[in-house]
This record gives C-alpha cells, structure tokens and sequence, in this order.
C-alpha cells in the first residue's frame, strides 16, 4: 500500500482498495488539526480496520498542503511502520 499516488484516480483507487482489503472496516478518526497561514494542514488521526480477524489501530501524521482551495500534496506519516506493512500485507 506505501508509494506515491498521483492523481484523483489514483488517491480514489488507493482508498477503495484499503476499503476491499478492510471489508469496508477502514476508518479515519481525525484527532486534531493544525494549521499555518501557508496553506499546510497536519492532522493527527487514528487509522483502524479489521483485516484476516486482526482489529488494529495506528496512530498517524497526516501534512496536506493546499493551493487555490485544493489539495495539491499529501503525506502521512506513521511511528509503526513495519506493523502497518505487516497487517496490510
């Protein structure tokens, strides 16, 4: 699931795949925002799906940046990597 996706169709296509590996169970409970005059957002979120039985929860940085009231970039950043590999492999 980690690389870059450009695009509309294919941020659409990365979100409807955590959906079908999920079962529909993927959520993003956003938990704080902050935000600078330039137009960067960090959202501190929980990230959470059931996949093969396992229930998890991950704990992310998300840093959008925004141009002309769009969102032109995008990263998120996780302390648990490995473990997200692991349950999304």
């Amino acid at each position: 699931m980690s690389g870059d996706h450009n695009g509309h169709a294919e941020i659409t296509a990365f979100f409807e795949q955590l959906g079908e590996l999920s079962g529909g169970t993927f959520t993003i409970d956003v938990r704080d925002l902050l935000e600078s005059d330039s137009g960067t957002v960090a959202a501190l979120t929980t990230i959470s799906a059931l996949r093969n039985g396992e229930n998890a929860g991950f704990d992310t940085v998300q840093v959008w940046r925004f141009s002309d009231g769009r969102a032109s970039s995008f990263h998120e950043y996780h302390r648990r990597q490995a473990d997200i590999n692991a349950f999304w492999s």
